[in-house]
């Protein structure tokens, strides 16, 4: 069961991982590390402008700036949990997008999940 529990997270943060990418959003991996998704930002007025804006739309991340991070990194962390469900993680990535594109961010719409996408 834990095992199952354990696949079933990483897929999510795979597919939250591979929807920021897709959205233009640069992310601190090139690929799936843990259970948290780091998104770069190019300064600390963004990141505070697009964690707010995440916050209006009910998702909650972390705010991650220097001195904790290094000089010029600025990053939110998604941290995703076995709690989750796939309709969250969709969720959060439309919050990503409208939020985004409120800020005016070159952020596209959100992507299809694969299981929405063979549903079509």
């Amino acid at each position: 069961r834990m095992h199952d529990e354990r696949r079933a997270l990483w897929r999510k943060v795979a597919r939250l991982h591979a929807g920021l990418k897709a959205m233009g959003y640069t992310l601190g991996t090139q690929t799936v590390e843990s259970p948290i998704v780091a998104v770069c930002l190019p300064d600390q007025e963004t990141l505070f402008g697009l964690s707010a804006a995440l916050l209006e739309e009910g998702v909650y991340v972390n705010v991650a700036r220097p001195p904790a991070t290094p000089k010029g990194l600025f990053l939110l962390r998604c941290s995703l949990g076995l709690g989750h469900t796939d309709e969250q993680v969709e969720e959060i990535l439309a919050a990503f997008a409208r939020a985004g594109r409120r800020l005016g961010l070159p952020v596209s719409e959100t992507p299809p999940s694969a299981s929405a996408a063979s549903n079509a």
